[in-house]
């Protein structure tokens, strides 16, 4: 299985070794870089070479790019191919046992990680799924991330800034049921929110906007800051 793996870049591409060591780095920083930390972290040489090598990953539908919100010049890129992300995290460190291996694997923390960054990763792709579930697909809108630069955690991955004056503040979230908003995770969205505000000076309304599998539990927390609650069949409508 891992000489497969190294055989799919070897086939497809020149000098597959950068394409490979690039890979394998998005999988370690899987919340996506930019240009310069893909650089730094996969050691491939800048220029032409890690240009070229990027682009060849983009349009081969192993990595994606996203804008980045307004007035930050970097574009991130992730990972967006899956098996490669299964294979990585799974099959490429693991040793050969014996029993229910995958039972077992199920209720690991690593397991649930790993299924909290494939949703995000599929949500990603079926963002006019997304904005057609939401009733705005005739209103013109730009979508992009956004890192808060005085607090490493505070982290939006998909925003849709849109022309009539709102931004849907994009929360991605995988469960086995349906998603409970508690005490916590309650202030750490009411901070995102702030900071957000305060850093772009943005003056649009926000709404704050979750794609879940199941939807969300309808507690008090999730009332008072959830304005849209959309489940993973939006993202299979047909366009």
């Amino acid at each position: 299985m891992c000489g497969e793996f190294n055989n799919v870049f070897a086939s497809l591409f020149d000098q597959s070794e950068n394409h490979e060591r690039i890979v394998r780095t998005f999988a370690r920083m899987r919340k996506g870089m930019t240009r310069d930390q893909v650089a730094r972290q996969s050691v491939v040489r800048t220029g032409g070479t890690l240009s070229k090598t990027l682009e060849e990953l983009e349009a081969s539908g192993f990595i994606q790019r996203y804008a980045p919100w307004s007035g930050t010049k970097d574009p991130l890129y992730r990972l967006s191919d899956e098996l490669s992300l299964f294979h990585l995290k799974f099959i490429a460190e693991s040793r050969p046992t014996k029993g229910a291996y995958w039972a077992k694997l199920q209720h690991k923390p690593s397991n649930r990680a790993w299924s909290g960054f494939t949703f995000e990763t599929i949500c990603l792709k079926h963002v006019d799924q997304i904005k057609q579930e939401l009733g705005i697909t005739g209103i013109h809108s730009a979508e992009g991330s956004w890192f808060s630069k005085g607090s490493p955690g505070a982290q939006v991955d998909l925003l849709i800034d849109r022309d009539d004056n709102v931004v849907n503040l994009c929360e991605m979230k995988f469960s086995q049921g349906t998603f409970t908003i508690d005490a916590q995770y309650a202030r750490e969205l009411t901070n995102k929110m702030r900071l957000f505000r305060r850093e772009t000076r943005s003056r649009k309304s926000i709404l704050l906007t979750f794609i879940t599998t199941y939807g969300i539990a309808g507690n008090a927390l999730a009332t008072q800051l959830v304005q849209n609650d959309l489940t993973m069949d939006c993202l299979f409508h047909e366009l």
